[in-house]
């Protein structure tokens, strides 16, 4: 499995070789990304998927929490890569008057492992 970041030209991570050879369908691939930068620029994260199939493009869905949120098999450093892109808009809300910091609050046990 090969990941492509805003460059189909080379892949930025791979896990396996599998062969396949892109050039074919190349032009459709670029579309693909092109369109996929287009729905995607109002999100912080979101995978786009499409088919490809008889020289057409077929959007497949948004993904917002790939595997739910619990996929395992990004070994070899990719979930820390992955996270290092993932850029956010970062607000510092002044906190209320009378709030309670979170870190004054005790949380259960059950809570606190992640």
């Amino acid at each position: 499995m090969n990941f492509y970041v805003n460059n189909l030209s080379e892949a930025w991570y791979k896990i396996r070789d599998t062969g396949l050879d892109i050039q074919q369908v190349m032009p459709k691939l670029e579309q693909a990304l092109e369109l996929s930068k287009t729905l995607a620029k109002e999100f912080d994260y979101v995978r786009v998927d499409w088919y490809i199939h008889e020289e057409q493009i077929w959007f497949g869905e948004l993904t917002f929490t790939p595997g739910a949120g619990l996929v395992t098999g990004l070994d070899r450093g990719l979930n820390k890569m992955m996270g290092e892109m993932w850029l956010q808009d970062r607000v510092n809300l002044p906190t209320p008057l009378g709030s309670t910091d979170v870190t004054d609050v005790t949380l259960p046990g059950l809570l606190k492992k992640v």
